[in-house]
């Protein structure tokens, strides 16, 4: 992390900010909006469930392990962007724990599972590595591990799995049901 920050240098900051933002909250519900509404409005349900699960279950697993920042613990490493602009970011109540990385559990969820139905060879293939860019760009600004990262997109891509099979599930079952009555 700290070769990332000094092979950058100045750049390392807006192309850090630049790829994280693809996994902020906001620009992930705009495009939850454009889905639902522009697109297709079953694949929008099940992200949206999907990115329902992954943005309860992961304050509670960061709650559970408690790992602080990076920048917390190590001199070398700078906190290019925190969470919580004009707090103090030695402040864990205001920057918040760092396992897993939320920015890489939610890119993960919503461009992987857009690129499980996307036709288009291109546009899969940018989907597909979005998340990764995003993970990358969390070490970059200093505020996660890289097993943060890594640890955000096993939880990302096993809450699609899961959700995916229950929803198969449901849905035979449903059909099973109205074949009785």
């Amino acid at each position: 992390m700290e070769w990332l920050q000094g092979a950058l240098g100045s750049l390392a900051k807006p192309i850090g900010s630049f790829f994280t933002m693809f996994g902020e909250e906001m620009i992930l519900v705009a495009i939850l909006g454009f889905l639902y509404w522009c697109y297709n409005k079953e694949l929008a349900k099940q992200i949206g469930m999907m990115m329902v699960v992954g943005l309860v279950f992961n304050p509670m697993l960061k709650n559970v392990v408690m790992r602080r920042r990076p920048y917390f613990d190590h001199e070398g490493i700078k906190c290019l962007k925190p969470v919580e602009r004009g707090a103090d970011i030695y402040d864990v109540s205001d920057q918040g724990y760092s396992f897993p990385s939320a920015h890489s559990m939610n890119s993960g969820i919503m461009y992987w599972g857009l690129a499980s139905r996307i036709k288009n060879k291109v546009l899969r293939t940018v989907l597909i590595i979005l998340p990764f860019a995003v993970g990358i760009s969390r070490c970059i600004l200093g505020v996660h591990y890289p097993t943060d990262v890594l640890c955000g997109w096993i939880a990302g891509a096993l809450i699609m799995a899961v959700l995916t099979a229950v929803l198969k599930r449901l849905r035979r079952t449903w059909k099973m049901y109205l074949i009785f009555f």
